[in-house]
């Protein structure tokens, strides 16, 4: 289901991509907890989700794919800690992050 609010646009590497106060935040939450490298990986698991669903004309809320996608390795960074896999960690320090 595609959300009833308006989303800005942000343009990177080319790919147009949503644009809110939320995925700001959890670009630059995830700016302080991963390794460039992995920082990297999550921005650009974000920009392959956006074209797919571009292309595909997916249905969707743009703005949970877009902070799932940039929140999904979190659990991998030593400042997310958990007794799970970091699958599990990931997710559920992603939900404290957009309860918050």
């Amino acid at each position: 289901m595609t959300k009833s609010i308006d989303l800005g646009v942000r343009v990177i590497a080319g790919v147009n991509v949503p644009d809110s106060p939320l995925i700001t935040e959890a670009i630059d939450y995830a700016r302080t907890l991963y390794d460039p490298y992995l920082l990297n990986h999550a921005m650009r698991s974000w920009l392959f989700a956006a074209k797919i669903g571009q292309s595909k004309g997916i249905d969707c809320d743009l703005e949970v794919v877009a902070v799932g996608t940039i929140l999904h390795d979190i659990g991998l960074s030593p400042a997310v800690s958990g007794s799970n896999r970091f699958e599990v960690n990931s997710a559920a320090a992603a939900r404290s992050f957009v309860k918050k």
